[in-house]
This record gives C-alpha cells, sequence and structure tokens, in this order.
C-alpha cells in the first residue's frame, strides 16, 4: 500500500529550473506556503503526500535554484532511497545522480539535528 502512495504521491517533486509561477501552475492543487528563510532565502512549500517538499528561488527571477524533501517518517525515508538505488547512479549511501535531457540532478541525504532530509540540485 505504501508503494502505491508513493509512487502516485510523487507528482509534486523537484522543478530544478523552473519558475515559481510554474511549480504553482502545475501543483495547482496543492496548498502552498511561502516565505524566506534566515539568510533571506526565499521558498515556496507544500505538502506532498510523501513530507515536505520545499523549493528555494533566486530572488531576482523566481527560479527554482534547490529543492528539499523532509520525509514525513523512516519508512518513508526508506522506501525514498530504495526507489532511488534502482532508478538513479548510485554515489554513495547518500548520494545519486539522476541524467535527465535537461541535465544531471544531484540528490543528497543529509542528517542534520536528529533529521533528515533530501537535497536536490
Amino acid at each position: 500500500m505504501l508503494f502505491l502512495a508513493f509512487s502516485v504521491n510523487l507528482y509534486c517533486q523537484p522543478r530544478i529550473g523552473a519558475t515559481e509561477n510554474q511549480i504553482l501552475t502545475e501543483f495547482n492543487n496543492k496548498k502552498f506556503e511561502k516565505g524566506y528563510d534566515e539568510e533571506g532565502n526565499k521558498w515556496i512549500s507544500c505538502h506532498n503526500g510523501l513530507g515536505k517538499m520545499i523549493y528555494y528561488l533566486n530572488i531576482e527571477n523566481d527560479v527554482c535554484l534547490f529543492c528539499v524533501l523532509v520525509p514525513d517518517n523512516q519508512e518513508i525515508l526508506n522506501n525514498i532511497v530504495q526507489r532511488y538505488n534502482e532508478e538513479y547512479v548510485i554515489i554513495s549511501d547518500t548520494e545519486w545522480k539522476k541524467y535527465t535531457s535537461r541535465g544531471v540532478m544531484n540528490i543528497l541525504l543529509m542528517f542534520k539535528d536528529n533529521g533528515y532530509f533530501f537535497s536536490y540540485f
């Protein structure tokens, strides 16, 4: 059942290079929050069924520079890692590369302050 939810709910995913408007339009069925972090970086975020997806935007042109996914729980984290191990080039236990027609996306699993998140750039 979780696999089904995982495959269906990953539609709100990283959109490196997309504008804020493109992200909001593509995922118009999601409720987004907006703000700035303590360093002044602009972000928009939504919950995608797996966790919180945060899109960090260039302030000058609102283009997504990188994304962060904070999984809701350990089971989802492990399922995401399993999927990445099957579909992407494994660089290490916590790093993958995804090659597409638009370029290369780097994916890092990071651990900080008793939590974990994926970073996409």
